[in-house]
C-alpha cells in the first residue's frame, strides 16, 4: 500500500494537503504494522519516498509526508498529522537544513538519510552570487554542506547500504528482500547515470541562470556550470537590482537558460525572461505527481527538460 499526495496548482497543493492529512491519519489508526509484520515508514519528502519504495518493496507501506507541489523549506505540518506521526515506527527525512521540523516528532525513530552519504560524496553549499556584474561563488554558512544529495543517482546509490541496515534492524525477517531489492535498484542507478552522461551537453556554449541550489549535485556529476542564482536561499526574493545585475550576465550570452522550480515563487525567472526574451524552463527537484512517482521515471522527466534546455 503507498500513498501519494497529488497536486501542482494552488489549488490542487491545497487539495494535496488536505488529502494528506486524511491519508496519513487512516495509515496510523491502528496500522503500525502490514499484517505480514512489516512496519510502516515515512518520508518527509517524495524523492525518499521513491527510494525507499525501491528497496522496501511490497514488504512495507511507505507513506510521505509533502505532497507535490510543497517545499519542504515552507511546508505547516498539521496538528492532526504530527499526531500521527507520533505513531510510526520509523521516519525517514533528509537533514535539519530542509525537514528539520519532522525530528522532534518522532524522537529516536527519525533517520536522515543525508547523514548516510560518506563525507567525500558531499558538496558543500555554494551560490553562484553576482555583485557589480561580476559572479562569485559564496558558501551560506561556513561549513555548510548542501543536502540535495538525491538528484544525482550516483549519490544515491552510495546511500543505499545505510538505509537498507535501518530498515533490516526494523524488521530482521526481511533483510535480505531488502538487500536484493537494493541491489537492483543500483543496477538502474548505474543505468540512469550511463544515459544521463551519454545525453549531457558537450562543448554547449551558455550562460545558466537557476532559482535555487536544489541541482548543485545534478550539475555536478554531468559538469553543468551555472552563473547565478535567483534566489539562493528560499523564502529571500531577490531585489530589483539582484535581478537587473544578474540579467546583464546572461546578456552577454547568446544562449541563455532560465530555470524556475514547481516549489517556488516563479516570478523572479519570469521577469528575468520577460526581459531578455526567452522562455523559462520549470523542473521539479522533489517529484511525485502522476508520471513521476518512481526515482526513475522522476529523473529522466527532469533530466530531459534539462538537456532540451541546452538545445
Amino acid at each position: 500500500m503507498i500513498y501519494i499526495m497529488n497536486g501542482h496548482t494552488a489549488t490542487w497543493r491545497g487539495c494535496a494537503r488536505a488529502a494528506g492529512v486524511l491519508l496519513l491519519l487512516a495509515l496510523f489508526q491502528g496500522c503500525s504494522r502490514e499484517p505480514g509484520g512489516a512496519p510502516t515508514i515515512v518520508a518527509t519528502i517524495p524523492p525518499l519516498k521513491m527510494i525507499l519504495q525501491e528497496i522496501v518493496g511490497e514488504g512495507a507501506t511507505v507513506a510521505c509526508i509533502l505532497p507535490p507541489g510543497a517545499s519542504p523549506h515552507t511546508f505547516e505540518l498539521r496538528p492532526s498529522v504530527a499526531r500521527a506521526l507520533a505513531e510510526a515506527p520509523a521516519v525517514f527525512h533528509v537533514d535539519e537544513t530542509i525537514d528539520g521540523w519532522v525530528a522532534r516528532l518522532a524522537p529516536g525513530r527519525v533517520h536522515s538519510v543525508f547523514a548516510l552519504l560518506p563525507e567525500e560524496d558531499r558538496l558543500p553549499y555554494e551560490t553562484a552570487h553576482c555583485v557589480e556584474d561580476e559572479v562569485h561563488d559564496h558558501e551560506a554558512e561556513p561549513g555548510a554542506w548542501n543536502a540535495h544529495f538525491w538528484l544525482d543517482p550516483v549519490a544515491v546509490q552510495s546511500v543505499l547500504p545505510g538505509i537498507v541496515e535501518i530498515l533490516s534492524r526494523l524488521n530482521p525477517e526481511n533483510a535480505e528482500t531488502y538487500r536484493a531489492n537494493a541491489d537492483r535498484f543500483s543496477e538502474t542507478l548505474d543505468a540512469l547515470n550511463r544515459e544521463f552522461d551519454a545525453a549531457r551537453p558537450k562543448g554547449a556554449e551558455y550562460t545558466l541562470a537557476a532559482f535555487h541550489p536544489s541541482w548543485t549535485y545534478f550539475f555536478h556529476r554531468y559538469g553543468i556550470v551555472v552563473s547565478a542564482h535567483i534566489e539562493p536561499f528560499p523564502g529571500r526574493e531577490p531585489t530589483p537590482q539582484t535581478l537587473e545585475t544578474i540579467r546583464n550576465v546572461l546578456a552577454r550570452s547568446d544562449h541563455r537558460i532560465i530555470l524556475s522550480e514547481v516549489q517556488l515563487p516563479g516570478k523572479p525567472a519570469e521577469v528575468l525572461a520577460e526581459m531578455l526574451g526567452t522562455r523559462v524552463t520549470v523542473v521539479d527537484p522533489l517529484g511525485g505527481s502522476p508520471g513521476q512517482d518512481t526515482y526513475a521515471a522522476f529523473m529522466r522527466t527532469n533530466a530531459n527538460l534539462l538537456w532540451e534546455a541546452f538545445q
